[in-house]
């Protein structure tokens, strides 16, 4: 894949290196906090994991609470997706391959600034390789008596297990994208949050993002670009144990004109409910859904891009809490609720855990 990188004032090797040493820094001076008052509530901190989408700006969905002046929130999360879109190839479209599993780890850095404005860090490293899920997948499909995937002309039983490809073929035979396995820092993003309107049932804030291009564009482990967009978080409160949230984002993408079936801008939005079932335990169900920021030809693959969540968050002490969830994408129900899932990675579980200073 022909990828340019985007030339900054500072080097790529400089800017992440910053960057990890930074969120190292912060991680000693937690050992040494005191307590502090928990941060709850909130969507699943997860986005359709599909290989695409983790190339540009993506506003990780958030409450629309921001921090206090000087408090801290220092989180580490897993995502790991395992991808199977082998779509039928019509007349004129392209043939598509998204055969492979991500594990991708992301170090974040929360800070309150005071009057209402939080400062975020992002650095997600990632390694996409054949993963070990297709087994375990199978049997999931099995369970569901699902005989074969729908995004797929094959089963996975036919295509067999562990491959690692991600692939868009032209109907002339040029290949836009032809990848397998890679492993590094991709590109990091930092956001910043100002709190709107506060009240006891509703609030909204306003975030701003960044993304530099620290990422290999060659392995597809960032765009090559830099990006920037605006994100709207809101929550309305529905009793005392429920909790509505909304994200909405709209991002300016650095396109490469190298890059034909790439967009220059894409649009990102959740909705979730969460119910606290007390002081230490909430459920949160959600759907994320996002247009399409690379383009490829197929009609099956350039659906609607959504996935639906179902998370668990446990408020383990005064500064320490942990989310786990799982997501699906349309095959589960046959790709008959498009409003709630779509198309997306066929599995992903997340894990995250965050401690307050």
């Amino acid at each position: 894949m022909s990828l340019r990188f985007v030339r900054l004032s500072f080097s790529r090797p400089t800017a992440a290196l910053s960057a990890v040493l930074f969120l190292v820094w912060q991680l000693a001076q937690f050992a040494h906090a005191a307590p502090v008052q928990p941060v709850y509530g909130g969507p699943i901190p997860t986005r359709n994991q599909r290989g695409y989408n983790l190339l540009f700006l993506s506003f990780e969905p958030e409450a629309p609470d921001v921090l206090p002046a000087g408090q801290r929130d220092l989180a580490l999360q897993l995502d790991i997706a395992n991808n199977f879109l082998i779509p039928a190839v019509p007349s004129g479209a392209s043939a598509v391959q998204e055969d492979n599993e991500t594990q991708r780890l992301t170090f974040s850095l929360h800070w309150g600034l005071g009057h209402g404005t939080e400062a975020a860090l992002f650095v997600p490293v990632m390694w996409r390789d054949g993963g070990f899920m297709d087994p375990v997948i199978n049997l999931w499909h099995h369970l569901w008596g699902m005989s074969q995937s729908y995004d797929s002309t094959l089963s996975r039983t036919q295509v067999g297990d562990f491959h690692s490809v991600l692939l868009d073929r032209r109907p002339d035979g040029t290949d836009i994208v032809n990848v397998g396995n890679a492993f590094g820092l991709c590109d990091i993003s930092a956001t910043m949050k100002q709190c709107l309107i506060e009240n006891p049932s509703f609030a909204a804030a306003l975030r701003l993002g960044l993304k530099l291009p620290t990422g290999n564009p060659d392995e597809l482990l960032g765009s090559g670009g830099t990006d920037v967009g605006a994100d709207v978080d809101m929550r309305q409160n529905l009793g005392r144990d429920v909790s509505l949230y909304f994200n909405w984002s709209h991002s300016w993408l650095g396109k490469d004109p190298a890059i034909a079936t790439a967009r220059t801008w894409w649009e990102q939005g959740i909705v979730a409910i969460e119910y606290r079932a007390n002081r230490k335990d909430s459920y949160v169900l959600q759907s994320d859904w996002n247009s399409l920021a690379v383009v490829t030809g197929n009609p099956w693959a350039d659906r609607q891009q959504r996935t639906a969540t179902f998370g668990y968050r446990r408020t383990v002490n005064d500064r320490l809490r942990y989310n786990v969830s799982f997501t699906e994408n349309g095959d589960v129900f046959n790709h008959s609720t498009p409003w709630l899932f779509e198309i997306g990675p066929d599995f992903t579980v997340s894990f995250s855990m965050s401690w307050l200073r």
